[in-house]
């Protein structure tokens, strides 16, 4: 049983192969591709990751598995946490997509605390004080690009849903944001309706491993159109 891992750090990414041998009780790890992951500082100062390099590299090694043979039963994409993406109603990524280390916080932190004190945020979420967190992050985004989000997700969590998956949050990236209850196990309804922020963009969260979709028949089709001789071609579907 073969199964592929998208680890993506905040410096490097990485797919990785795993191999499951019931037989020898083993598990083996392959690399396939590996990656950098740099921010970049724009001119005013503020911080973005370059979100479609990530994807490409991540089409990329799913691509070069497949030449090496590897065809996985499953796929998944795991990310650091805190950082987000906003979607719009047709599930496009609205940029820029900021860096924690942004120094937009700061002012977020300000507009958060505007409407629910600290105590009470702490209550809610059991997360320690961090400006980076993504609940001061979202509280610093303009309200035109607020408004037209439609949902949030992680990097990760992004990613994955690019690839065919449904558009779902990974509890344990869940629990970094600061949105989230770790009793009720669930979004804070406390906290995002303080912050005026819409319940719907808040998606389902999923436990790790769950099944949330197909990998997009197009994203291997170039690399099969590569392999296959001309006279193959006329069987080739897209």
């Amino acid at each position: 049983m073969q199964h592929i891992a998208i680890d993506l750090g905040a410096e490097s990414g990485r797919v990785m192969a795993g191999t499951i041998h019931p037989e020898e009780s083993t598990f083996t790890l392959e690399e396939i591709h590996r990656f950098p992951n740099a921010s970049t500082r724009h001119p005013d100062g503020s911080m973005h990751w370059h979100l479609e390099s990530l994807l490409e590299h991540c089409i990329e090694g799913l691509r070069q598995a497949s030449l090496a043979g590897i065809h996985p039963q499953s796929i998944g994409v795991d990310s650091w946490g805190v950082d987000y993406v906003l979607l719009d109603h047709e599930g496009k990524w609205l940029m820029p997509v900021h860096h924690y280390r942004d120094s937009r916080s700061a002012r977020g932190v300000g507009n958060a605390l505007k409407r629910l004190p600290w105590e009470s945020i702490f209550a809610e979420t059991g997360i320690q004080y961090m400006p980076l967190n993504s609940l001061f992050q979202v509280m610093a985004e303009p309200g035109e690009k607020l408004e037209r989000a439609h949902t949030i997700l992680g990097i990760g969590d992004a990613i994955q849903h690019q690839l065919g998956g449904r558009p779902v949050y990974e509890v344990s990236m869940a629990s970094t944001t600061q949105f989230y209850n770790p009793s009720t196990r669930q979004w804070s309804d406390k906290v995002i309706n303080a912050m005026g922020l819409r319940r719907e963009m808040f998606p389902e969260i999923v436990a790790s491993g769950t099944e949330t979709g197909v990998l997009r028949g197009e994203i291997l089709v170039p690399m099969r159109v590569a392999e296959c001789s001309p006279e193959d071609h006329s069987d080739m579907h897209p």
